[in-house]
């Protein structure tokens, strides 16, 4: 009797392969079967993404895979109902495919070492529901796109919708209140971050004073900075204190008694948590509201700059401890006469003790791998018909959570953007006449 096939094994029998359809028919279906089986509590996940293989070689195959997504007879798969509702207007190229190519690319620039092993390990997951029971090859092909496009859904509803922007202005900030592949740390991170973020009496103050009430990518110095600290020359604007990451989507407490919704945000944080990395234990989570409410989410920015920000145009990429390059993907967001600088180093300028933090590394890189995802992928800017329909006072979905995404946007089968926005079209009728 043959000894059962290792993942390994299977890996040397695919070097040489060209194409998704030819690893599928190499790989045995009772193999696949063990592996299906075992999904409903990740293990399949586990066992690929802690493997002896190299991240390279899943990235190699993983490229590969998604490729099943450009065969004209699955389009459907690449460019779903939902997703061509979102952009017949605007003429977005934003696909499925797209997707997992902008969570791998944006891994790699960023630096993301487990995040791309995440996004890898998460494609592969999808090839083992394609052999699940005794399929033909053509029908092994289209379950495998079927299950690329349920987590790429899976990724745009929980991990970009709950951050994506919106065309209004973000405040300055004073006080502020479905695919286990996509989410294999589901149940630890709903069991280990239970608490909402609270409110923070004196950050905004603190922030000042940590930076010396100046932007430090542009120079402006806010008025708050009293005469006699104020550098000859200086460039007086307002400024405003941004968060690094807007945690309104991911509050716990604002989902108080509501299961579905706080299911949706430990769907959200799973994701975060996998793709992002540096997450891990107990202690971490206990202290994540904490980490949102501090000055480590904080940045001091100018008016368009935090605009920018916000909207993903730029982010900041990690390259010495508190030193950052800054990265734009829209610099026509700010005004062109703007000297910004093209590298920051955060120190607290405070001289308090014990002083306040300067921003946290992980939730620039977290703002980062989003920044990465939104514009890669082409996302960026394509929910502004969401927040804000032509020809209407609301948005088109209630709220940011992932799960409504999936209810209004992507279950929804009408011909409008959203099911609430077809409900908001049929009364705007009505009123009308």
């Amino acid at each position: 009797m043959k000894p059962p096939r290792t993942l390994s094994s299977m890996s040397q029998d695919t070097d040489t392969l060209s194409s998704p359809l030819d690893d599928l028919t190499e790989m045995e279906s009772s193999q696949m079967q063990v592996f299906s089986k075992s999904l409903s509590d990740s293990s399949l996940y586990k066992q690929i993404a802690t493997s002896l293989e190299s991240t390279e070689y899943l990235g190699k195959k993983a490229r590969e895979y998604i490729k099943v997504l450009d065969i004209p007879a699955y389009k459907e798969y690449n460019r779903p109902q939902w997703m061509r509702r979102l952009t017949q207007d605007d003429g977005t190229d934003f696909t499925i495919k797209k997707v997992f190519e902008a969570f791998f690319d944006g891994a790699e620039q960023v630096g993301l070492q487990e995040g791309l092993r995440y996004a890898y390990a998460a494609t592969w997951t999808c090839l083992g529901f394609a052999k699940q029971g005794n399929l033909s090859e053509e029908g092994s092909m289209e379950v495998l796109a079927k299950e690329l496009s349920r987590l790429g859904t899976a990724w745009v509803a929980f991990m970009l919708w709950p951050f994506a922007p919106s065309n209004s202005n973000p405040s300055d900030v004073a006080d502020s209140p479905l695919s286990e592949s996509a989410t294999p740390t589901f149940e630890n991170t709903g069991s280990q971050i239970d608490a909402g973020v609270g409110t923070r009496p004196d950050w905004r103050n603190n922030v000042l004073k940590r930076d010396k009430h100046t932007c430090p990518l542009t120079g402006f110095v806010s008025p708050t900075m009293p005469l006699d600290m104020r550098p000859p020359g200086a460039e007086v604007l307002d400024l405003e204190v941004a968060h690094v990451v807007d945690f309104s989507a991911i509050d716990y407490n604002a989902a108080k008694d509501k299961a579905s919704k706080t299911r949706s945000i430990t769907m959200t944080l799973g994701m975060v948590r996998s793709y992002v990395g540096g997450m891990e234990g107990d202690t971490f989570w206990a202290g994540l509201p904490e980490l949102l409410r501090g000055t480590e989410n904080a940045l001091l920015l100018e008016f368009y700059m935090h605009r920018a920000f916000a909207k993903f145009a730029w982010c900041l990429v990690e390259i010495a401890p508190n030193t950052y390059n800054v990265k734009w993907f829209d610099r026509s967001t700010v005004p062109s006469f703007f000297n910004i600088a093209e590298q920051v180093t955060f120190t607290d300028c405070s001289g308090e003790s014990p002083g306040f933090a300067v921003p946290s590394a992980l939730l620039l890189r977290w703002h980062a791998a989003l920044a990465h995802v939104f514009y890669l992928s082409g996302a960026a800017g394509l929910f502004t018909n969401l927040h804000h329909p032509p020809g209407s006072n609301g948005p088109a979905v209630v709220s940011k959570s992932g799960a409504d995404f999936m209810e209004h946007v992507v279950n929804y089968d009408g011909e409008a953007i959203s099911q609430l926005a077809e409900l908001t079209e049929s009364v705007a009728a009505v009123v009308l006449g």
